[in-house]
């Protein structure tokens, strides 16, 4: 197996090219080195929100967050009246399930 790449757009890579032969895979994207990535590797976390609107009625958010994004979307459910507002973690493809 060859090493290890990351795909990006034709159009992005281009910029990176410099001279150097990379591989053009399927639609348009390109494969570059981790080294010309900056070699790091970046970990997504996920996060979900779970609240109890003001009717009293138990919800979770039916999408995920990072972790500014669930934050900002805390405050704001809260303005709007809802209680027990919880950022939960997540695992990539799963919701939290509302309380109740």
């Amino acid at each position: 197996m060859g090493p290890r790449t990351h795909t990006m757009h034709q159009e992005s890579a281009t910029r990176l090219d410099h001279g150097r032969n990379y591989s053009v895979r399927d639609r348009g994207a390109l494969s570059v080195p981790p080294a010309m990535m900056g070699g790091m590797a970046i970990t997504m976390q996920n996060f979900g929100l779970t609240w109890t609107g003001p009717d009293g009625t138990p919800r979770a958010a039916a999408v995920s967050y990072d972790k500014p994004s669930a934050e900002h979307r805390k405050a704001r459910l809260e303005a709007g009246g809802a209680t027990d507002v919880e950022i939960v973690e997540t695992k990539p493809g799963e919701l939290p399930a509302p309380r109740g």
